[in-house]
């Protein structure tokens, strides 16, 4: 694909590492395109990850190697600028936010109008309400994502326009509209034809204990989550129902993930850079050994490589032949490493001597020698 550019991947070679200087370094590539005689010109990218996701439902996994992958099938009801970090319009526009009298906060959407399901019925609130009751089950994914919803109280919908609905909140949280807006949504046509989650409160979920008697209970609400929690399910084309550009064709493991174009995607002639997508497929090419991906970038088997080590990075960016070819670049992001201390342990539990540990870490040296020149100093 001419100039290795597409879509929102729009980076090469993405280094694993925190940063926090909100200005990327800058890139550097062939400075005429034209002149490489490049391995492939189809339209397909091919992109290197260095682990084979466990399945590709959102809610099923926690790993950042599968939500590369499976942000291409499933769309979010907010997005994130790029460049700014704030949120912007995806699946839905942008939240009206009011106080309630109790206290709590409420959020209304609208979504979009053009927004469909493979099988061309509208993304609707209805499909919202059962998302927001999936991730609020304990028993998806070990409840790991429950705690970042534990704020809803209600979500009420407008009887005349199927896409309006309003998230009510019980207090305020300073995480409440990001946490909305990365809420994955899901057809409830595709995942619960039976409308089992129907029968199902929001004041069910929102306490633990209802919850954890709910979700134990034999009957139909614990017969659906057996089969929407099968990862088995969730590595198959008819597992991954969404409303994102591409639908799952071809799983090969340990080596490869092909997802390939909707020719029927709603998003097509929306002006919006971040719904759009371009390539016909996106081969995602799973490759754990960093030399071995250095020679799948010589060889052309590769457009982009996401999650590259710093010292590979470092060697390949000086690699002119590489360099001719490729675009190497930081970005932002909010991965963050550090050293975490056993407070019940009897040396540990007093402050002072935690404090002092702390100041004997050398936290520059550290940056230097794991991450030279592309992380820095968070508070």
């Amino acid at each position: 694909m001419t100039k290795r550019i597409f879509l929102y991947l729009c980076w090469v070679v993405v280094l694993s590492a925190c940063q926090s200087d909100p200005a990327p370094a800058p890139a550097t590539g062939p400075a005429d395109p034209g002149t490489i005689e490049w391995a492939t010109t189809d339209n397909v990218v091919r992109i290197g990850i260095n682990a084979e996701p466990a399945n590709l439902n959102p809610l099923l996994s926690t790993s950042a190697v599968a939500s590369y992958v499976n942000e291409n099938i499933f769309q979010t009801l907010g997005a994130q600028d790029p460049q700014t970090f704030a949120e912007a319009p995806f699946l839905a526009g942008l939240p009206d936010i009011k106080k309630q009298p109790d206290g709590g906060i409420a959020y209304s959407y609208v979504m979009n109008p053009k927004a469909t399901w493979p099988n061309g019925t509208p993304v609707t609130a209805t499909d919202l309400v059962f998302s927001l009751k999936l991730v609020l089950m304990p028993t998806i994914a070990s409840g790991a994502y429950r705690n970042y919803y534990s704020m809803v109280k209600n979500v009420v919908t407008a009887p005349s326009d199927e896409r309006r609905f309003t998230i009510v909140t019980k207090e305020p949280y300073v995480l409440a509209q990001q946490a909305l807006a990365s809420l994955p949504v899901y057809p409830e046509y595709a995942y619960d034809p039976d409308h089992v989650l129907r029968t199902v409160r929001f004041a069910d979920l929102v306490s633990d204990a209802r919850a954890k008697r709910l979700v134990e209970d034999d009957g139909p609400v614990k017969d659906f989550l057996a089969t929407f929690s099968d990862v088995e399910r969730a590595r198959t084309p008819e597992g991954l129902v969404g409303s994102g550009p591409y639908a799952l064709t071809e799983w090969q493991d340990g080596q490869s993930i092909t997802l390939t174009k909707r020719a029927d995607y709603w998003a097509d002639d929306v002006i919006n850079e971040q719904l759009a997508a371009r390539p016909d497929q996106l081969v995602f090419r799973v490759i754990a050994d960093q030399s071995t991906m250095g020679t799948a970038m010589r060889d052309g088997l590769v457009d982009v490589v996401i999650g590259l080590g710093p010292e590979k990075f470092t060697e390949y960016r000086e690699d002119k032949y590489l360099a001719d070819r490729f675009n190497f670049t930081t970005v932002p992001s909010f991965k963050y490493f550090g050293l975490i201390m056993n407070q019940q342990h009897p040396l540990l539990r007093e402050v002072e001597v935690r404090r002092a540990l702390a100041h004997l870490v050398d936290v520059d040296e550290l940056i230097e020698q794991l991450f030279p020149g592309s992380a820095s100093r968070v508070v």
